[in-house]
């Protein structure tokens, strides 16, 4: 019983602290959009944080990797992935890009089949089908809608999905360990988003104006918050099955639509509502179809 109620407060606190970053995203990027700078201190309070419990208080064991190389194509994919995240939160409303972001399975499956000529069943193919036509129908009713936050969210759902491939094969060859490897892509994310950032934010990050205590402090906030949802949906998926982290994870998406809709008091039409709820049910028949089949207990005898 005590285990399930530390699983449940573990789940609420990724949830609110998912959603918090969200929030906070919005808000530092009102006045002046800078995707690659927020970008960029996400990954430093990231590799901050990272550095203080593996090698610091050494709570987790640092595995370091004997070949950086091995881990550079799963960095491309993260700094890419967050940054045209980033970008997407800057373009269009909260609830429009995590409906996006919702379709990951679709991307999945495109990425699997055609770059690594994977095959699944004809109930994985069917379940995206509802995916396809409730994300159209979305696209097609929401009044946020931006082209370029689109077409970057949709770059970002490449991104990850590649990044969840390529993580696997890196612990299926045993380079390295999650808590270690998220120590890698911070750092590494972050050295690789500092030119990005001079290159795009050069005069906010060299306007004094902009640093007020506020934005300081704010800035500050969403990159421990991110910092802390990653690590989270980490420590969930170490207390729980795959499949139930895959749950965990679609209902924190709807969790995420619902909230920033009533925060936001965001309008949505009769046919986005039910592009919306087409798209949950196509994320709910895909984890079902994905889910290994039991085997049957012999029978006594």
């Amino acid at each position: 019983m005590s285990n399930l109620v530390v699983l449940a407060g573990l789940i609420t606190a990724w949830y609110f602290c998912s959603l918090g970053t969200d929030l906070l995203n919005k808000e530092v990027q009102y006045e002046r959009r800078i995707p690659s700078l927020l970008t960029a201190i996400q990954f430093l309070v990231g590799a901050l944080a990272s550095t203080a419990l593996l090698r610091g208080a050494r709570v987790y064991e640092f595995r370091p990797v004997s070949d950086v190389r091995a881990v550079l194509p799963l960095v491309s994919c993260w700094t890419l992935g967050f940054l045209t995240i980033n970008f997407s939160f800057g373009q269009t409303a909260v609830s429009f890009t995590h409906a996006v972001r919702a379709t990951e399975p679709l991307f999945l499956v495109a990425t699997s089949v055609f770059v690594y000529h994977r095959t699944f069943t004809r109930k994985v193919y069917t379940s995206l089908v509802p995916i396809v036509l409730g994300i159209a129908l979305v696209a097609m009713t929401d009044l946020s809608f931006a082209v370029a936050g689109f077409v970057s969210t949709c770059i970002s759902n490449i991104c990850f999905t590649t990044r969840s491939i390529l993580a696997k094969d890196l612990f299926a060859a045993k380079i390295t360990d999650e808590m270690t490897l998220f120590y890698y892509l911070s750092w590494l994310s972050f050295a690789a988003t500092i030119p990005v950032a001079l290159w795009f934010d050069s005069e906010v990050i060299f306007n004094s104006a902009f640093w007020t205590p506020r934005k300081v402090a704010l800035l500050a906030c969403n990159g421990f918050l991110h910092y802390s949802y990653n690590q989270l949906s980490f420590i969930v998926l170490t207390r729980m099955s795959p499949l139930g982290h895959t749950i965990g994870n679609a209902a924190r998406r709807f969790f995420l639509i619902m909230c920033s809709v009533f925060y936001y008091n965001t309008h949505l039409t009769a046919l986005n509502q039910f592009g919306t709820f087409l798209l949950l049910v196509g994320v709910a028949m895909y984890i079902a179809a994905s889910q290994p089949p039991t085997k049957a207990r012999p029978e006594p005898r």
